[in-house]
């Protein structure tokens, strides 16, 4: 069952459990590039 009400700390949280720092932070800049 898909949880709908996700909050914006559950998605960080959610990356921050699965996503290494090495692989977040170019990921980070690439969206900062198209803002």
């Amino acid at each position: 069952m898909i949880e709908t009400n996700v909050t914006v700390r559950d998605i960080k949280n959610f990356i921050i459990e699965n996503i290494d720092e090495k692989e977040f932070l170019p990921f980070m800049q690439n969206i900062n590039a198209l803002h």
